[in-house]
């Protein structure tokens, strides 16, 4: 199974090796877990599993009277296995799932005004994403070209499920009334 937790993991020690709470501090400092499913308990099982795997190697380091730790860097392996999951990752078919979509779906078991509420304040949710995502953009100007293109997708996305928003309330305006839309079969 290809993990896109290995990729980050690997990719975070390809240049530079580092402790699993530097990583973990580099994780939450890049907000990667608003991107990608990566949690701070994830990354240090992950690093463990990968370790074993053959991918990272340790050393062992202690600096002045603080405790030992370890710091992981790549191997060969760990260069080879980083480059497969590029390319492996980067060609699988994606899926986009937004929890608001169980709400659409049952849009037809409400009435008409609290169908409509309830896809008001999803356009909300997005509206008030996107201006955190506009301020995030603006405030960081030193954002590094890959967490910039991700910002800028992610506005992408807001932009676009704003206007099917738009649309779904005007439709949902002009309908004769949600309750009586009919199930598939």
């Amino acid at each position: 199974m290809v993990s896109s937790i290995d990729l980050i993991l690997l990719g975070m020690v390809y240049d530079q090796p580092r402790s699993a709470y530097d990583i973990q501090k580099h994780v939450e400092y890049r907000n990667l877990s608003h991107w990608v499913k990566i949690s701070s308990p994830s990354v240090y099982k992950k690093l463990r599993v990968l370790e074993q795997k053959g991918y990272l190697m340790t050393k062992r380091q202690r600096e002045g009277n603080m405790p030992e730790k370890s710091i992981y860097s790549l191997t060969r392996e760990g260069r080879k296995y980083f480059h497969e999951l590029m390319h492996e990752i980067s060609a699988q078919p994606f899926e986009i799932l937004f929890d608001f979509n169980a709400v659409v779906v049952s849009l037809n078991k409400v009435d008409k005004e609290e169908g409509l509420e309830c896809v008001q304040r999803i356009a909300q949710s997005l509206q008030d994403t996107r201006t955190y995502l506009s301020m995030q953009r603006d405030v960081k100007k030193e954002i590094p070209y890959v967490g910039r293109s991700i910002l800028e997708q992610q506005l992408s996305v807001c932009e676009t499920l704003l206007t099917w928003c738009h649309t779904l309330c005007e439709e949902l305006k002009s309908s004769d009334g949600l309750e009586k839309m009919k199930e598939l079969p």
